[in-house]
């Protein structure tokens, strides 16, 4: 549960750095040319952030699957 509590904060965290690169990937685009290294730059951080949020979205949602499994066995024990 703990580990599913620290991935969706880390998952959550990442949309503000997302909006950061893209807000400054913007103005580079205008002159590709001129830019092509720094636009890579960001193309590499855009691939950093999209396996940093599928890894923190893979772990919150298994953690939290799996607890959601070991309650509904123990209240199924329990009840019937």
């Amino acid at each position: 549960m703990i580990l599913g509590t620290i991935s969706s904060i880390a998952n959550g965290l990442i949309i503000p750095f997302y909006s950061i690169a893209f807000g400054k990937i913007l103005p580079l685009l205008n002159e590709v040319t001129s830019n092509e290294a720094e636009i890579d730059k960001y193309c590499l951080f855009f691939l950093l952030i999209a396996v940093a949020s599928a890894i923190t979205s893979f772990l919150y949602i298994f953690s939290f699957e799996t607890v959601g499994d070991r309650l509904v066995h123990d209240l199924r024990l329990k009840l019937f």
